[in-house]
């Protein structure tokens, strides 16, 4: 069971995983909205958890300042394979963004769009708003790219980030999977677009999140 810590190391939440649906394996670090709500994800668990683990939630955290804690499940992802029940995305693994707005953006490592090579679904771009949550874009596992895993940087009306595999169908990376991309999507959805394919010469599977520093945009690789 993973939990919450302040600096001070003190635990401000522990997640009760299955039993509670409240998520479990966080492995994200948290945004801080401009209200000071706190907003994360859990890779597993959910209230859709059944045989499978569940496929995630997206929770807000708010700590007081005496240490009293309110948690509230925004969003449980579904994952049960059987019936495919998964295109909303799961197994959320990057660190959101958060507009002006209040709405939330992210991405999950599967989920979206089957394919042959992805039964599970290559994985998506994620908007979360007062209305619910919406698939930005579903990776399809081929030059689009595949398996989000790190999260998205915001600016202005654009979201950056990056994709552990897929980009060049196997053609010049060493690996058939692909050596993963350098996205841009509108936060309306209505755009999106590879910046760069990875082709594994000198970096590949790039698992970080995709950063502005000034003109320049950088990822981190495994």
């Amino acid at each position: 069971m993973r939990s919450i810590h302040l600096v001070t190391g003190s635990v401000v939440y522990s997640f009760g995983g299955a039993p509670l649906g409240d998520g479990a394996a966080p492995e994200a670090a948290l945004t801080l909205a401009p209200s000071g709500v706190l907003y994360g994800t859990t890779a597993s668990g959910g209230s859709e958890a059944g045989s499978q683990g569940g496929g995630g939630t997206l929770y807000d955290l708010t700590v007081g300042k005496k240490g009293a804690t309110s948690y509230a499940s925004l969003f449980a992802f579904p994952f049960n394979p059987s019936n495919s029940q998964f295109y909303d995305g799961a197994e959320p693994e990057g660190t959101l963004a958060i507009d002006k707005d209040g709405n939330i953006y992210g991405t999950a490592y599967l989920g979206g769009t089957y394919s042959s090579s992805y039964g599970y679904g290559a994985g998506v771009v994620f908007k979360y708003a007062s209305s619910g949550l919406t698939v930005l874009h579903a990776f399809t596992g081929g030059r689009d790219g595949a398996s989000p895993s790190a999260g998205l940087t915001l600016k202005d009306d654009t979201l950056y980030g990056t994709t552990e595999y897929g980009g060049n169908d196997g053609a010049a990376c060493p690996t058939q999977a692909g050596c993963g991309t350098m996205f841009q999507s509108s936060t309306s959805g209505s755009h999106y677009k590879v910046l760069h394919r990875f082709l594994g010469l000198t970096v590949r599977t790039p698992v970080a999140v995709a950063s502005r520093s000034s003109a320049r945009r950088s990822t981190a690789a495994r």
